[in-house]
């Protein structure tokens, strides 16, 4: 039986014993190792379909809501133009964030952001799963093609949705990661990928098909390789998404994910229990990690998620605000990412996860909590990496 006959199959048996007024199969995933698909039916049809013995599981899926400890504060933004480099390889960005200064360092309390450039770098995509992203801010500015923004539109899930970020969480996700002022990788290209909506309300269905149409849109563009999904959300454990990312990462689509707020045990939330997820906690200015960031084995690395300066909506695409969380302590690694994406070349998550360990400052989290990873990401700074070895010379 082919998948297209089970499906129609799924459906006559519905239509059969729910009486006409259940919906069937509303979403079908196909991705890698990830097959399924997300149905409305009664219960006593869920019971057939286990006992053909073709159903793996059934899960019922979940609302599911973007948070952060803290609300949005506002920012009074000093738009700064980033300084020529000082040598042929190497920018520096003075009065930098806290943030991209501390992943440019070893030592915290620097102020500056000291990153390797390159005249033409690779393309390098990040695919932000999130509330959308305000494409239009000035932040996502292309420097190379004027008048043109860095992100795209990749899918809206939310219906009667507008194709923007309506809450704002994701545009500022998106500016730590490729913004022109905050952001890691400056030069990176971003898809927005809207599952949450104003509210910050989302499903699980909603996220795995996210994926999946991140995997498909990497594969069309030839480009897997030199993607990366940006997760900055996330819930209870539910091991459908677990099981999704481990599919998209098993395509060679690596997958970063903010190990949550809730002050517990990253193995309780999902998709940040997933091991194949690069899970990423929180730390603040002294390098300690906050009460409320998610801590335990699985927690790969550390980054900035405290006082968080980034793009925000509104404001004619020029507003800025700060925020807590988790949240933003993913993107400085799904930047981190791109930006080596794009100096040299394609990573496959194996590769992206090496790399990371082997640059890491390790041993400086204060209460990293038992079985995390004490390790906050770094760039290399002005280290030449060698690329044949991935050895840091």
């Amino acid at each position: 039986m082919t998948r297209q006959e089970h499906i129609a199959s799924v459906n006559a048996l519905i239509a059969e014993l729910g009486g006409g007024i259940f919906a069937g199969v509303l979403k079908s995933f196909d991705f890698g190792a990830f097959q399924g698909y997300y149905v409305n039916a009664p219960k006593i049809a869920l019971v057939q379909l286990v006992d053909t013995g073709l159903i793996k599981s059934i899960e019922q899926d979940k609302k599911i809501f973007i948070s952060s400890p803290v609300l949005p504060r506002p920012h009074d933004k000093v738009l700064r133009a980033r300084n020529a480099p000082t040598d042929t390889t190497v920018t520096t960005v003075l009065d930098a964030t806290w943030g991209q200064a501390r992943i440019s360092h070893r030592i915290p309390d620097q102020t500056d952001y000291t990153y390797e450039t390159i005249s033409h770098p690779a393309a390098a995509t990040v695919y932000v799963i999130d509330t959308g992203i305000q494409t239009t801010h000035w932040e996502f500015n292309s420097t190379s093609k004027p008048g043109t923004s860095r992100a795209r539109w990749g899918h809206n899930w939310i219906a009667s949705s507008p194709d923007t970020d309506e809450n704002g969480h994701g545009t500022h996700v998106s500016g730590t990661i490729a913004g022109l002022t905050y952001g890691v990788a400056p030069r990176a290209a971003l898809v927005a990928c809207k599952v949450f909506d104003a509210d910050g309300g989302g499903t699980w269905s909603d996220m795995i098909d996210a994926l999946g149409w991140a995997c498909h849109d990497a594969a069309a563009r030839g480009a897997v390789n030199a993607s990366v999904v940006n997760l900055s959300a996330g819930g209870g454990f539910y091991q459908p998404i677990n099981d999704a990312v481990s599919a998209a990462v098993g395509l060679g689509l690596a997958v970063v994910v903010a190990a949550g707020n809730d002050g517990g045990r990253v193995g309780d939330i999902s998709p940040a229990s997933c091991p194949d997820a690069v899970a990423v906690s929180a730390t603040d200015e002294q390098d300690r990690r906050p009460d409320w960031a998610s801590w335990g084995p699985g927690v790969a690395f550390f980054a900035p998620g405290v006082d968080v300066t980034s793009a925000w909506i509104g404001g004619g695409g020029q507003e800025s605000a700060v925020l807590d969380g988790t949240s933003m302590s993913c993107p400085h690694v799904a930047g981190l990412a791109a930006y080596w994406m794009g100096m040299f070349g394609g990573h496959t998550p194996a590769q992206l996860r090496a790399r990371l360990g082997r640059l890491a400052t390790n041993g400086t989290v204060v209460d990293a909590g038992a079985g995390s990873a004490n390790a906050i990401v770094y760039n290399g700074n002005k280290v030449y990496f060698d690329e044949v070895t991935d050895s840091v010379g």
